[in-house]
């Protein structure tokens, strides 16, 4: 009555529907208003039915297709939204293994710098008290030795003035030449147990062979030399250490094994230097011999102080051999 078409399904279910009911088909209940021509004013409201079958099918087909399009969208956003959850947990998961073997790797890093650590300032203090020692040494070394045949000569010069007689005055003098030439020598191997050759430019295999040669060309004996081809470098504070191991493993196997075969061994592979001096068992009574080294102790301190590694190995009946290994890529081992 206000002049709206109002449509719908009949439900069929009032009173006033049983013969829609008797049809026995959906149907579509419409109301539309009927206007007088020449006013427009709404005289009567028209109502009648439409067979609603076809549309019903192609209401449910419509349903059941938006229902379907539903759920495919839902199922793949829910895949889309699992895949990346999935790889977000994995990479969660592979992140955090990597932080909780970085954690493992830090802890076990530190630990072994604690330990390496402990061995530096172990290996210092001792390399201060081997110093000391080894100063007292030269110290009473030049004390009993040279500074005795000095005092001498100085006695005998005293004595020279008050001498008259030209051939006791010559033999005098000639007594007084070697007085003196037996105080250089003893300086002289005094000074070379303490310097040490120039080695800054040298590469490494130059350091193992200068110290071989240096030996036989003291000894007279030949040793067998085997190292890694091609020249390396390395810093002074390695190279020192270095020759200073080779000269204290050749002076030692000089003295205790001697007529043995000796033989020198030498690698630089991956940033690590690793060397050694072996010997065979000796064939003659061992030398009394001074070397003027710093001995086994302070060669093992000089090396852990550079953060390396020392083995000594006895053999009374075999030989020995003696080793050492250096970090050439750490601090220590830069040129």
């Amino acid at each position: 009555m206000k002049g709206v078409v109002v449509s719908g399904f009949d439900a069929a279910d009032s009173p006033d529907s049983a013969f829609e009911r008797s049809i026995g088909v959906p149907l579509v209940e419409i109301y539309s208003p009927i206007r007088e021509n020449w006013t427009g004013n709404v005289i009567a409201v028209a109502e009648f039915y439409e067979d609603a079958t076809e549309l019903m099918a192609t209401l449910r087909r419509a349903r059941l297709q938006s229902w379907m399009a539903t759920i495919i969208a839902t199922a793949v956003i829910g895949l889309a939204l699992y895949g990346i959850v999935d790889s977000g947990s994995r990479e969660i998961d592979r992140q955090r293994r990597a932080l909780e073997q970085r954690f493992t790797d830090s802890q076990r890093m530190s630990e072994e710098n604690l330990r390496l650590r402990g061995r530096v300032e172990r290996a210092s203090s001792r390399v201060s008290e081997i110093t000391e020692a080894y100063l007292r040494r030269v110290s009473a070394d030049l004390h009993d030795g040279p500074a005795q045949l000095i005092g001498l000569a100085s006695l005998r010069l005293d004595a020279l003035v008050s001498i008259g007689d030209e051939q006791q005055r010559k033999a005098e003098i000639t007594a007084l030449r070697r007085v003196l030439g037996d105080a250089i020598r003893e300086i002289r191997v005094i000074g070379r147990g303490l310097s040490l050759p120039e080695l800054a430019d040298l590469p490494l295999d130059k350091v193992v062979r200068r110290a071989v040669v240096a030996h036989e060309t003291r000894t007279g004996e030949t040793i067998a030399l085997d190292m890694s081809e091609g020249q390396r470098s390395a810093s002074m504070a390695v190279k020192a250490c270095l020759f200073r191991f080779l000269q204290e493993g050749l002076n030692n196997a000089y003295r205790h094994a001697p007529g043995a075969t000796v033989a020198v061994r030498a690698r630089w592979d991956a940033g690590t230097l690793q060397v050694e001096v072996e010997n065979g068992a000796a064939r003659e009574p061992p030398r009394n011999v001074d070397g003027g080294g710093m001995g086994l102790v302070g060669l093992k301190e000089r090396i852990e102080s550079l953060g390396g590694t020392f083995r000594f190995t006895p053999d009374g009946a075999r030989g020995a051999l003696l080793f050492a290994e250096l970090d050439l890529t750490g601090d220590a081992g830069h040129a």
